[in-house]
């Protein structure tokens, strides 16, 4: 478990579970999982440990067969919440690492349609206040990312104040 810095950002408010599934050659897998806050994460973590060791050892380049085991596995904990987090995480990780044992891009391994594609940010948690919104965004729209997804909280009324501050960083930062 632990704090993610990214091109674009730091996570201060949430804590990441890092899978790594290795094979010979020293190849590994990796696949993660977010958890909003360190006792969630300590949890999926153990989540993970429990659910990785029924399945140690298994063919990783089988991965749907090791994906229905998992979900075998979990059944008594229900295939919900930390569960299903910790299969993705699993799940992920050994995706990747098949398309490195094929000496592919991941993208390849899924069926890659185009070559290129538009991406959105995702983020403006609602810890950030309005004022702090454009900061983190504008950095976004720096690199390229003019589209946005953030939750605007349980309140509301709140919300149009909210997009409108989220929205100004892309329409300015962005244009020539």
């Amino acid at each position: 478990t632990g704090r993610v810095r990214t091109a674009i950002h730091a996570d201060s408010g949430m804590a990441h579970v890092v899978v790594g599934v290795h094979a010979g050659g020293g190849l590994a897998g990796i696949g993660h999982h977010v958890a909003f806050g360190d006792g969630w994460a300590r949890a999926l973590e153990a989540m993970v440990q429990e659910l990785g060791a029924r399945v140690a050892g298994a063919d990783a380049t089988q991965v749907a067969e090791v994906n229905r085991a998992l979900w075998a596995a979990a059944t008594f904990m229900g295939h919900r919440g930390a569960a299903a987090m910790a299969i993705s995480a699993i799940d992920t990780s050994l995706w990747d690492l098949q398309a490195k044992l094929l000496g592919i891009p991941l993208v390849r391994l899924f069926g890659q349609m185009r070559e290129t594609m538009q991406i959105y940010g995702s983020g403006g948690f609602t810890s950030l206040t309005n004022e702090n919104l454009p900061e983190p965004l504008g950095r976004w729209a720096d690199r390229g990312i003019t589209s946005e997804t953030i939750p605007v909280g349980s309140h509301a009324a709140r919300a149009p104040a909210r997009v409108a501050h989220a929205t100004q960083p892309v329409a300015t930062t962005s244009s020539p």
